[in-house]
């Protein structure tokens, strides 16, 4: 990805879409080595805003790692995350907010049910879904979902991380765009949502340990 780093475009992705084309000769169209440099064209395509070239890539793609490793497994998962992007930025809001919301309940119910270590996943998809909210103008639940991103962050990462402070700035930039959202005057997250940060916040302890 030199090239693509450099702004050499179409140099990038005529060797992206070369070593596509001997991987998938040398170990079949679905093989890991194949499927990981036909994620690495769809993320060029979507860097340069080619959108509707990166989603039939990112959908294929995820419908062959849910059929090869489940639906669960970090591939899917990050194959989700890519795709509400993609849609995202075209600006089909509704439909990116409902797989992020979708997601965001799956993470939950399996962290509850195996413990498993899906706070990542779940903080990643509450930044995301925030920011959709805040395209929509809904500032009072963006607010609330950025908020509980940032706890989240901050009791793993720690306050002073990187994606701790550019949540802040979302943050604060809500709190200029509407007198309603400020530090004393925030919406009440509702049990489920508390529930969601515990889990959360709890998870991140034990990994710590």
């Amino acid at each position: 990805m030199i090239y693509a780093e450099q702004g050499r475009t179409v140099e990038a992705e005529a060797m992206l879409k070369r070593a596509q084309q001997g991987l998938q000769r040398l170990y079949g169209p679905e093989s890991i080595e194949s499927l990981h440099m036909t994620r690495n064209l769809a993320v060029l395509y979507l860097r340069n805003g080619r959108m509707d070239e990166g989603e039939p890539i990112i959908r294929h793609l995820l419908q062959v790692y849910t059929k090869q490793y489940g639906p669960d497994h970090y591939y899917t998962i990050v194959g989700i995350l890519n795709l509400a992007l993609c849609i995202q930025k075209q600006g089909r809001l509704e439909e990116a907010k409902t797989m992020l919301e979708q997601l965001l309940q799956r993470c939950t119910e399996e962290i509850a049910s195996k413990g498993n270590r899906r706070y990542h996943f779940l903080l990643k998809s509450m930044w995301a879904l925030a920011n959709i909210l805040r395209e929509q103008r809904q500032v009072n639940g963006a607010a609330l979902w950025y908020t509980k991103a940032l706890f989240g962050h901050e009791e793993i990462f720690g306050k002073n991380h990187p994606d701790c402070q550019a949540i802040r700035k979302r943050i604060s930039s809500l709190e200029h765009e509407s007198s309603i959202i400020n530090p004393t005057n925030r919406e009440i997250p509702t049990k489920e949502h508390e529930h969601i940060i515990e889990l959360t916040i709890a998870l991140a302890k034990l990994d710590a340990r």
